[in-house]
């Protein structure tokens, strides 16, 4: 195992029950920001396809394509 990867001192957990209930008592003042992100959030979740997603295949495959071309009609190089 590398170096970095080993964790030989653990920290342990510990939730807070008093931050807890002060953090919940601060929601109510971000309450335009938790409903606009519920709403994205459903919009993105009802959506069935990402349009943007098949565009950007489309534009790998025609560069692909072009690639494919420029490297079958460019004539061999030799090296002297």
């Amino acid at each position: 195992m590398e170096e970095g990867l080993s964790f030989k001192r653990q920290a342990a957990a510990k939730i807070n029950p008093k931050v807890v209930l002060q953090t919940w008592k601060e929601l109510p003042r971000y309450w335009m920001t938790s409903l606009r992100s519920c709403l994205i959030g459903c919009w993105m979740g009802i959506t069935p396809g990402r349009r943007d997603a098949g565009l950007v295949h489309e534009l790998r495959h025609r560069q692909a394509r072009l690639e494919r071309r420029r490297t079958i009609s460019a004539p061999a190089r030799s090296r002297a």
